[in-house]
């Protein structure tokens, strides 16, 4: 919770500069949208996003409101739930862009719903400030989206190392999602490994929502593995993968 407390304070602060530059006119209320998975495998994360923007907006109402240019508004969040799914995403930004009429949209998480959310934010110019790690997501050509945290591409290597450092494991098995995000952390990890000298016996992509993962751990397993990577799965798909290995 602490995380996405600071995470929403900082993308108010991004707002705050936004409403300032836009010489938008004065308003008693302030609309902020919350794109976040509320349910399905990535809700332990999606919770404590919303949380945060609740958090971060009970506090500066109590201080009177968001000042921005001697102008003070009170913040409302307004919170959807894209079930960490691209149409979920989609679903969501177009319910808060056309029918909520906000301007600013927190989240989503995950790149897949990022990038579906984004085929309404952008051509709309509403600010979309997400926590997804698509290399896709940012570019000259999509001017209102913004990231708030570092994603695999800066963090893989230096995380892997530390592990071959620590543990020394050589035979690697990768399982992790079959979608967007699954595969933009497959990319930075599987290159990873490969620059510390990790082999890779075993490469498999589940779907989401997939509940029996001994099929393809079975698979894994078979090849004797020293460590099987996860990353890229969404915390209740982790612990089941978990579970099941053990």
């Amino acid at each position: 919770m602490l995380r996405g407390r600071w995470s929403i304070g900082l993308a108010f602060a991004l707002l705050a500069v936004a409403l300032w530059g836009s010489g938008q006119a004065a308003a008693e209320e302030l609309k902020i949208g919350v794109i976040a998975p509320l349910s399905g495998p990535g809700a332990g994360w999606g919770l404590a996003l919303r949380g945060g923007a609740e958090l971060a907006a009970e506090d500066m109402n109590a201080q009177g409101g968001l000042e921005v240019a001697g102008t003070k508004y009170k913040v409302v969040v307004i919170a959807y739930d894209d079930k960490y799914q691209a149409q979920g995403g989609a679903d969501a930004a177009n319910r808060l862009v056309f029918l909520d009429k906000v301007k600013f949209i927190v989240g989503p998480m995950g790149s897949a719903v990022g990038l579906a959310a984004q085929e309404f934010t952008e051509p709309n110019k509403v600010i979309l400030i997400g926590d997804s790690f698509s290399t896709k997501l940012l570019s000259p050509k999509k001017p209102y989206t913004f990231r708030t945290t570092m994603t695999t591409a800066e963090f893989a290597l230096p995380m892997i190392k530390w592990i071959k450092q620590k543990y020394n494991l050589e035979n690697w098995a990768f399982v992790t999602s079959n979608d967007e995000s699954g595969k933009e952390v497959a990319a930075a990890n599987l290159a990873a490994h490969k620059a510390v000298g990790h082999k890779i016996v075993d490469e498999d992509y589940y779907e989401r929502g997939t509940a029996d993962f001994m099929p393809m751990l079975s698979r894994a397993l078979a090849q004797k593995p020293d460590g099987i990577d996860i990353d890229g799965a969404a915390p209740s798909d982790g612990g089941m993968l978990v579970k099941q290995v053990r």
